[in-house]
């Protein structure tokens, strides 16, 4: 504590505000509040967040000041506790982050893995395609693909629209067997087409 600061000693300063002198409080708090901020952020980096644990700091100690045993310093206390706080706030951080990186890579594994799938979803669908006749391929292909409907095919083609009805059902027959053999990545489509 500074010298113009009346108090002999230590000890005297901590009876004072342990029997709930608010001035004895407030003078102590006057005196290291900037310090102890200053000390906090060398640990933290965050203004904002060492001001944070000095006020907590200083909160606990006026609402536990019954109960709270200073064995060293107040000086030495103060520096003591904020250090703990900080490294306490900084271990926190570190479990928060830990955390957030944990969820982001399982997040960034799934989104691989599903384009992963998807990608030999699209092998798949490619080989089965490559098995119809040139006609039906390409009449599949202006239905789901490009979105013609048989009519607009049967115009594009000059043929019937039985014809590209006829083209479609073999090529969804096809798709259908086909599909058996990669279960895996279409079951769930296979049974949501029996229902």
């Amino acid at each position: 504590m500074n010298n113009n600061t009346d108090y002999s000693s230590t000890a005297e300063i901590v009876i004072q505000i342990r029997d709930g002198d608010m001035e004895a409080f407030e003078r102590v708090f006057r005196e290291f509040y900037a310090p102890l901020t200053l000390y906090s952020q060398s640990f933290l980096q965050d203004k904002d967040a060492a001001e944070e644990v000095v006020q907590e700091l200083f909160y606990n100690l006026w609402n536990n000041r019954k109960h709270t045993e200073i064995k060293t310093s107040l000086k030495s206390y103060l520096y003591q506790s904020v250090r703990n706080r900080s490294l306490k706030v900084i271990r926190h951080h570190m479990v928060r982050q830990k955390h957030a990186d944990y969820v982001m890579g399982q997040s960034n594994e799934g989104v691989q893995e599903n384009e992963m799938e998807a990608r030999e979803l699209q092998k798949i669908i490619t080989g089965i395609l490559s098995k119809l006749p040139e006609r039906c391929s390409l009449i599949f292909r202006m239905n789901r693909l490009e979105g013609l409907k048989y009519r607009e095919i049967a115009e594009e083609l000059s043929v019937s629209v039985k014809t590209v009805e006829a083209n479609m059902s073999r090529a969804l027959a096809l798709l259908r067997n086909e599909m058996i053999r990669y279960k895996e990545y279409f079951g769930p489509v296979m049974k949501e087409e029996r229902k």
